[in-house]
């Protein structure tokens, strides 16, 4: 064993070291799985037991491959990597194509085209068959024609179909890829499956790579899908030793096709395969990495195994009930603001979520808190596309008058308008002299385009007077709402039924959520509140990017933050029906994948970890109950800390404001309260914490004041709050 493997545990230099075997590496988060890729080619190399072009080493992304490659250059006393072949799956396959271009039937100069391009082609096949976009979303035929790619499956592949949608689906498939072959177009999920079929059908050339590579490594093998595990498999000689590692309980990617099957699947497939377990972990404190265990121990199917660390137990995990989705994005600023008064960077911090909607009451609050952060993946709240067709139309609803904003939605969703349209429109305004809306009017009135283009800018027109016409009649929060329904944006998300739109909707459900709270605020009364929100949309998304090239607190979705780590990790929205999402709850498979994910989240943590979520939270306008995600309650109770809500923290002035509405609630805004008398109160106030003998511990969120009795509302640790009779009660206060 060479020097270099000093550093390692026994388990990693069993790894290593091993001799010609294939082998799974169960490498768990934070397990050093990168470090042991990198020692094995080393070792192989420096051992003498394979030359570097004997080596094939795959990974997932091309930060993966440049780092892993870099590591090797720097264990090795001489850069002795000529001829070893490190890079993902595409880059690996594109080269192969690119040497054999003649064997593959390819054109020397073919070209690869991006996911914009391959939509581009789908709308051409579209308009060549004559089909409505609107009914064969183009997105959709993107989806269905790269899944079956990954699958190994050509147009003359798939079984004859009666149901007229298939049909027409694969119709589809079949133009779009002859006019691809045409001209010479690959599109990414063609890479692999070409070089797939190239190295499948031509023996000599797969045992001349076979007899090359005699060592295949394979990292994050969880995430390999069915034409990447195939395509791998045919590298597999008589010499040839493949090391995949991974880890079975990070399996988050089976919407994109990943399948987790494949580690148990290469432990038959590959006879005589050694499984080694990377379960000391270096990252995490025990408490934390113990319910990580503990949530995870509940899936089936699993490979086994359970994290350990030589570090110290470290404080528990925190949860937080929040009353509602505002006071959970208060506590976490508040912590924040904490933690770096005890000398933690903002760049050790992230919030991870499992929505991006989730994002936009988080941003809110710390901009109002003066900590600077980034959004990492992601577009910021105001920022997203969808949102920012949202407030388009908003605007156009104030001033129709509005150029940039006609220009941003004149065709979103699709009306069928060229761009030779739009040019028209905007020459006309130009020789005009007045707005691209009146624009349109006259072109309507003297019949200056076709008629089927005059339908279109009037039902274009049609829609933007409703909402004008409306607005003078609706809260901001219902003007909102009718512009996200009446734009046609909603259903044109909803219809793509894709994670992404997915996302859109839930995004643009948000953006009413949020003209409803602004609606409750102080504004000035010489402007509109529409005017008002839209002034706030834009100062807010400037405000935001004011944390770039700054120490910064890092916000992104679950599925972004693997294979990151940070000192202090927050999953907020843990919620049943927010995470694990409604749509799993009846579906064993996907919400084992919402269990991994939640493992994932819980492994980022270095050395603090904050689970919180909300009692209830809105939604589309409306408030809505939430109960605690099934994920919380699977963590054993000695490894968790229950914190006191902030409301025990109220401040008098939100106290009188309480006091306010109760009374407004029970006797009427207009009621004479000169001469009424109250029943006494007793010793009980909001915000107050008491212990009852059968529940526990809890806050004071509301009571009621009879002319007899007092009623409290109160919400317990332990349970869900609770309306009790405090007379009845047996309470007391906690000072």
């Amino acid at each position: 064993m060479h020097n270099f493997c000093d550093n390692l545990n026994q388990k990693q230099k069993e790894a290593v070291s091993l001799g010609r075997t294939h082998s799974l590496i169960l490498a768990g988060a934070g397990s050093g799985k990168t470090l042991v890729i990198t020692h094995r080619v080393a070792f192989l190399c420096q051992s003498g037991r394979a030359m570097p072009h004997n080596i094939l080493a795959v990974t997932f992304t091309n930060k993966a491959a440049n780092e892993m490659n870099t590591r090797i250059q720097k264990m090795l006393e001489h850069d002795t990597r000529g001829g070893m072949w490190i890079g993902t799956f595409h880059s690996i396959s594109y080269r192969m194509l690119r040497m054999h271009w003649q064997e593959a039937g390819l054109h020397q100069h073919f070209q690869i085209i991006d996911s914009d391009d391959q939509l581009g082609v789908i709308r051409e096949v579209l308009k060549k068959l004559e089909l409505d976009d609107k009914k064969w979303q183009p997105k959709k035929i993107q989806s269905f024609i790269n899944s079956e790619k990954n699958h190994a499956v050509r147009p003359n592949n798939i079984k004859q179909v009666d149901d007229f949608h298939q049909k027409t689906m694969l119709h589809i498939y079949q133009q779009y890829q002859a006019i691809c072959d045409k001209r010479n177009l690959l599109d990414f999920a063609e890479i692999l499956l070409k070089c797939y079929e190239l190295l499948k059908n031509n023996q000599s050339l797969r045992e001349h790579y076979q007899n090359r590579f005699t060592h295949v490594l394979v990292d994050e093998f969880q995430d390999s899908n069915y034409i990447q595990y195939a395509w791998l498999k045919l590298f597999h000689g008589e010499n040839t030793c493949f090391m995949v590692v991974g880890d079975d309980d990070q399996s988050i990617y089976s919407w994109r096709g990943a399948k987790v099957q494949n580690m148990m699947q290469f432990l038959q497939d590959f006879d005589g395969a050694v499984l080694i377990k990377l379960e000391q972990n270096y990252r995490s404190t025990q408490n934390i990495l113990s319910a990580a265990n503990a949530v995870i121990a509940n899936n089936k199917g699993r490979l086994g195994k359970n994290l350990w660390t030589d570090h110290q137990d470290g404080a528990p995990i925190n949860s937080y009930s929040a009353y509602n989705e505002v006071e959970e994005a208060r506590f976490i600023a508040r912590t924040i603001k904490q933690a770096q008064v005890d000398g933690m960077e903002f760049d050790s911090i992230a919030i991870l979520y499992r929505s991006n909607a989730q994002s936009r009451v988080i941003e809110e609050e710390l901009i109002r808190n003066a900590i600077p952060y980034i959004v990492h993946a992601g577009v910021k709240f105001f920022e997203r596309a969808e949102i920012k067709h949202a407030l388009a139309y908003l605007r156009l609803m104030l001033l129709p008058e509005d150029d940039a904003a006609f220009l941003r939605v004149i065709n979103v969703p699709a009306r069928g308008l060229g761009q030779k349209t739009v040019e028209k429109i905007q020459l006309l305004a130009e020789h005009q002299n007045v707005s691209l809306w009146q624009s349109i009017q006259i072109m309507i009135e003297n019949s200056l385009v076709s008629k089927r283009v005059v339908t279109t800018l009037q039902q274009f027109v049609d829609v933007i007077n409703y909402m004008n016409e409306t607005a003078n009649f609706q809260t901001l929060a219902e003007q909102a709402r009718c512009v996200v329904e009446k734009s046609g944006l909603l259903d044109l998300y909803k219809k793509e039924q894709t994670e992404l739109a997915k996302s859109r909707v839930a995004n643009l459900i948000e953006l009413v959520d949020a003209a409803k709270q602004f609606s409750s605020r102080e504004i000035d009364e010489n402007v509109s509140p529409l005017a008002a929100f839209l002034s706030y949309a834009v100062i807010e998304a400037e405000d935001s990017n004011k944390g770039q090239g700054v120490q910064s607190v890092r916000l992104m979705t679950l599925h972004t933050a693997k294979g990151l780590e940070f000192s202090l990790v927050f999953l907020s929205g843990m919620e049943d029906e927010l995470f694990p999402p409604v749509w799993v709850l009846q579906d064993e498979q996907r919400l084992e994948e919402e269990r991994r994910l939640c493992y994932v989240g819980m492994t980022r943590a270095k050395k603090l970890l904050y689970i919180t979520h909300a009692e209830e939270r809105r939604h589309y306008g409306k408030v809505n109950k939430c109960h605690i995600s099934r994920f919380i309650k699977e963590i054993p109770e000695q490894y968790i800390n229950h914190l006191e809500p902030l409301s025990v923290l109220l401040p008098d002035r939100m106290q009188n404001k309480w006091e306010r509405n109760t009374t407004r609630k029970r006797f009427g805004a207009t009621a004479n309260l000169k001469n009424t008398v109250f029943p006494s109160r007793g010793p009980w106030k909001l915000g107050q914490m008491v212990e009852h003998t059968i529940f526990g511990k809890g806050v004071i969120i509301n009571c009621e004041y009879g002319n007899t009795s007092t009623k409290l509302h109160i919400r317990f640790f332990s349970s869900d709050s609770k309306w009790i009779l405090a007379d009845e009660s047996k309470l007391k206060i906690i000072n």
